[in-house]
């Protein structure tokens, strides 16, 4: 599966007209086969936008009616567009998962965390591993965990959903 992943700032005052207008889209995203629309309000009049399809040609096909749609929403836009695509790793639907299934991601986090500190050469203040399992003993039985889904891109950037 493949994605574009679309940061959009929406100039002051514009938000809620612009969020009406994108989810009118919806139907005109949907004839471009893209199989799921995600909207995340990221606060400061910004979102991004997560357009799934079925694959890379297909989200290459769709590209310019969805630069037409886009560009509905310009008058509203603070900057244009930056519309990447990415192919998605991970897309799993809210379930149960078993033990080891939590173990693996609440790793997989870990180290992405890690890696990023070392990456960009932070000092670390706690222990990551540390604040994560207090974090889970306090608000989260450990057999309750859900992944609501999210997205990695080729850059290893998490998109929480």
């Amino acid at each position: 599966m493949y994605c574009s992943v679309i940061d959009i700032e929406i100039q002051p005052g514009k938000f809620e007209q612009a969020k009406a207008q994108a989810t009118e889209m919806l139907p005109e995203y949907q004839k471009l086969g893209c199989k799921q629309f995600i909207l995340v309000d990221k606060g400061n009049d910004s979102f991004t936008v997560i357009a799934i399809y079925e694959s890379q040609a297909k989200q290459e096909e769709a590209t310019p009616k969805a630069k037409e749609l886009l560009g509905t929403l310009a008058e509203m836009m603070k900057t244009p567009p930056e519309r990447k695509g990415a192919e998605i790793i991970i897309n799993q639907e809210r379930h149960k998962l078993n033990i080891h299934e939590k173990i693996k991601i609440l790793n997989y986090v870990i180290n992405f965390i890690h890696n990023y500190y070392q990456k960009n050469n932070l000092d670390k203040k706690f222990d990551i591993e540390e604040v994560m399992y207090n974090h889970y003993l306090r608000y989260k039985q450990l057999n309750d965990l859900f992944v609501t889904g999210f997205v990695v891109d080729n850059q290893n950037f998490i998109y929480g959903m």
